[in-house]
């Protein structure tokens, strides 16, 4: 099996993931076949309990050749179709440092911002891609060190950040005619 078929699934955040300038987050990323899509969370405590915005981010991506910095890791390319951004605080002195005070985004209120960008987070047109690494070790997914710009493969990361855990996804089993039926075959003795 391959990498591109090794990604198939969910894959979650382990813990809190210190960014390292005082700020944490959680990612949940799933793919299947050649779509992707991503929910970062950014928080500023590691208890996860004071968020400040979710971005979801979805599209198409490229596995390509083995890594030559890496070891183990795949050179990756992750296209964006469309952003989205939901805003998780009111406080204004938050919201004024993260440049969103004046972004019209509402508390809870997921926004398309394919188009238009917000704050640091630019539209697709500008940035509608990253040159990332990906490398699977048993249940764990590794995608490279985060920085601001990913856009070139210059910019490629050259380490790897926290490891995903595979998540299993619970099934739809309501399968035959919108019911989910069990047969129970008992026989009873005399």
């Amino acid at each position: 099996m391959n990498i591109f078929n090794k990604m198939s699934g969910k894959w979650v955040s382990e813990s809190a993931e210190d960014m390292g300038n005082g700020t944490f987050c959680t990612r949940e990323f799933k793919f299947k076949n050649n779509e992707w899509q991503i929910l970062f969370t950014l928080f500023l405590d590691n208890e996860l309990k004071m968020p400040v915005f979710t971005f979801r981010g979805l599209g198409h991506f490229v596995v390509e050749e083995v890594s030559s910095v890496v070891a183990g890791a795949y050179n990756t390319l992750f296209y964006f179709s469309s952003k989205y951004v939901t805003l998780k605080t009111n406080n204004e002195e938050i919201l004024k440092n993260f440049g969103f005070a004046e972004s019209g985004l509402v508390i809870d209120v997921e926004k398309d911002i394919s188009q238009t960008g917000v704050s640091f987070l630019p539209a697709v047109r500008y940035y509608g891609q990253e040159y990332d690494l990906v490398k699977i070790e048993g249940e764990k997914l590794y995608l490279g060190m985060r920085s601001n710009d990913m856009s070139s493969e210059d910019k490629r990361p050259t380490a790897l950040f926290y490891p995903l855990i595979r998540k299993t996804e619970v099934v739809d089993h309501d399968t035959y005619a919108g019911k989910c039926f069990a047969i129970i075959n008992v026989k009873i003795h005399d």
